[in-house]
């Protein structure tokens, strides 16, 4: 199975998504065979975002289909902290600071990232 690290990245009360193909997302991406989670979180915030990770803290973990090919992978969420202005990076088209407002009303964002992390999110009051 996929391993794969998911940032998530908030600030005033908003969290940080990446779209990529019409799809709307928390940044991040697979784990390399050789890489921590530490290493793989700080390699793909400065690919995707152009950002260095400061510092970052376990959320959550759930399973999904990956987006493009629909196979099963393991998503290992971190609340980050970063340095830097995140703008995209790479295969990354847009970069969108959304608020709990936003979420139910974008028909965009990955349905799973809805359920195990932006409602969670909301609930906890983080969002």
């Amino acid at each position: 199975m996929r391993q794969r690290v998911t940032a998530i990245i908030m600030q005033d009360k908003k969290i940080l998504l990446v779209q990529e193909g019409g799809i709307v997302y928390t940044p991040g991406g697979g784990i390399e065979f050789f890489e921590s989670h530490e290493e793989a979180l700080k390699r793909e915030c400065m690919e995707e975002l152009g950002v260095t990770v400061v510092s970052y803290s376990p959320y959550c973990v759930y399973d999904s289909l990956t987006i493009r090919t629909r196979k099963p992978q393991r998503n290992h969420c971190y609340i980050v902290e970063c340095e830097g202005n995140p703008c995209p990076q790479n295969e990354i088209e847009a970069c969108h600071w959304l608020s709990r407002d936003d979420i139910p009303h974008n028909p965009l964002l990955y349905p799973q990232e809805r359920e195990y992390i932006f409602d969670r999110l909301i609930r906890e009051g983080l969002l």
